[in-house]
């Protein structure tokens, strides 16, 4: 996209001067719940959302959160756009900027691809990661790839509905083709511009995605794995959730905390990751960063048994059964509800759950 603008533009870009690397950084510093402290504008876009009848203001922050979730950003923009440019008009003159680059062509192009890549490629991927093991997972990649390379040769099908032919585990669901993201991301009749973005980044995408996925294809490791290479695999994490947190915690205290951290915290670091190589603190990590922190819903959420959860909620307690299922226990306005721990996991990476606040130190951190 930055090779392709940069010659659109007939001037060099960048990361950071890219149209729409710069419009996935600027709006959520100013309309996410984690905006920059100096600015006032996440709390006048939720009012003026209720004003004129927005229901769903959400816009999840770059800050905290891995790489795929700028594809969730780039999708949410491009479907909040009209209201994000009214709001403009409306808000104080610190968002000009970003209305020339909201009405720019090219950059609506390149944040519709990049959301119709969360919708169908980085999260249906995040999601067999999450849900599935190494092994298990590896069945469906081969369908992705076939997926997009489809696309390559006919660019229309990557903006229309469909999505790739998967047979999933009824445990859980990769693909929303009924919701209101992926509706305004469709397009029946791309322009050509769109169409020519979209066949770059996807030759781009294929030739990453068949790199880093190529041991789960066929001819490949884990395609099909003897019994002592299952067995080797079994304990292996299927993504690296649980080492980034242990850094980005540890990051956190070094650079924030005002008490002297010392050499000692690079040796607990050093010997917790030595654990968690060994499989020994998954439970104990999630335990460990959770319990007892305050999180903010940023909408109301209906369990399976009518109960619905909103506002602020404190993890009161997370409980193994000894059988490998955790449940959280949330106490809330509404009282205390039990959910599980991939639901759990689930609403932090839908951006439903977000801000988590530290009883301990009072203050917000970075912990996805």
């Amino acid at each position: 996209m930055i090779l392709h603008e940069s010659v659109s533009r007939q001037h060099p870009v960048d990361s950071s001067t890219a149209g729409f690397a710069t419009v996935i950084r600027e709006i959520p510093r100013y309309l996410s719940s984690r905006s920059a402290g100096g600015h006032r504008e996440h709390r006048e876009w939720k009012e003026w959302g209720k004003k004129v009848g927005i229901t769903d203001t959400t816009m999840p922050a770059l800050q905290g959160h891995r790489f795929n979730i700028q594809f969730l950003i780039a999708a949410r923009i491009f479907m909040q756009r009209e209201f994000i440019l009214k709001f403009i008009e409306y808000a104080p003159k610190t968002m000009e900027d970003l209305d020339r680059l909201l009405r720019d062509e090219l950059v609506l192009v390149q944040l519709q691809i990049l959301g119709l890549l969360d919708q169908k490629i980085t999260g249906p991927l995040w999601r067999i990661a999450e849900n599935l093991g190494v092994i298990e997972g590896g069945q469906y990649h081969r369908d992705l790839l076939i997926f997009v390379d489809a696309c390559i040769d006919n660019p229309s099908l990557f903006f229309s509905g469909e999505c790739p032919t998967i047979s999933i585990p009824p445990s859980f669901e990769l693909f929303r083709e009924e919701g209101i993201l992926m509706r305004s991301l469709v397009d029946s009749s791309p322009s050509p511009l769109a169409l020519d973005v979209a066949v770059r980044v996807l030759r781009s995408c294929a030739s990453y995605l068949k790199d880093v996925l190529s041991q789960t294809m066929t001819g490949g490791i884990y395609s099909n794995p003897t019994d002592e290479v299952v067995e080797s695999a079994q304990s292996a994490p299927a993504t690296n959730r649980a080492v980034e947190s242990a850094f980005a915690y540890m990051d956190y205290l070094y650079r924030r905390t005002p008490i002297p951290v010392s050499s000692v915290t690079m040796q607990s670091l050093a010997s917790y990751l030595t654990m968690w190589q060994n499989g020994a603190l998954e439970e104990d990590d999630f335990r460990s960063f959770y319990l007892g922190r305050t999180c903010e819903l940023n909408c109301d959420i209906t369990l399976s048994d009518g109960n619905v959860i909103h506002g602020e909620c404190t993890i009161d307690n997370i409980i193994s059964d000894g059988s490998g299922e955790v449940t959280i226990h949330l106490n809330g306005s509404s009282g205390i509800f039990t959910i599980s721990r991939s639901l759990f996991e689930d609403l932090i990476n839908d951006d439903a759950i977000f801000d988590f606040f530290s009883v301990r130190f009072g203050i917000a951190d970075n912990i996805g």
